[in-house]
């Protein structure tokens, strides 16, 4: 067990932000999908909870898969500009590149990410711009339901920003 960080405001300086900006990273989904008509049928609350929101029917990925893709995300840049696409060799996405955690830490947030996406993981520098990271690799979704929930309850007076992500649907490929 370790534990690494720096001092942080448990009161917001600045009110004005969102009460909470939070990306959950599924991984695996868009493949446990054939269509959009199965997104109530598999994840009945998910779909219930996001309805109101947007679906998205038409994107693309930047990347083939976790490791590329995600990094695309969280960077906003196309591969060959973030160098985050192969497994043996040492890279990270926070070298070089400022990130979206980089951007909420310099609005206030407070951040933090949970889960335990081997791909997502704090040695490939997803740790950098987060004031917390729970990371266990392959953890349970319930574990970072459970620490999220945790967090969000810790710190109530903090506009948060935080990313949870799920290796849940590729469990039954990696058994």
């Amino acid at each position: 067990p370790m534990l690494i960080g720096k001092p942080f405001a448990v009161d917001q300086k600045r009110p004005e932000h969102k009460k909470l900006v939070l990306l959950i990273f599924v991984d695996n989904l868009g493949a446990s999908l054939t269509s959009e008509d199965r997104f109530p049928d598999i994840m009945p609350n998910t779909h219930k909870f996001f309805r109101q929101g947007h679906i998205f029917e038409n994107h693309f990925i930047n990347g083939h898969w976790t490791l590329d893709s995600f990094a695309s995300i969280f960077t906003g840049k196309y591969p060959a500009h973030h160098k985050v696409f192969h497994p043996r060799k040492k890279t990270n996405v926070a070298k070089g590149n400022y990130t979206l955690s980089q951007a909420y830490q310099d609005e206030e947030y407070l951040t933090f990410h949970i889960g335990g996406n081997q791909r997502v993981a704090p040695h490939y520098g997803y740790a950098h711009g987060f004031d917390r990271t729970i990371f266990g690799r392959h953890q349970r979704c319930e574990e970072t339901v459970a620490s999220a929930l945790e967090q969000l309850k810790a710190f109530p007076n903090r506009s948060q920003f935080g990313l949870i992500d799920f290796m849940d649907l590729h469990r039954d490929q990696h058994v």
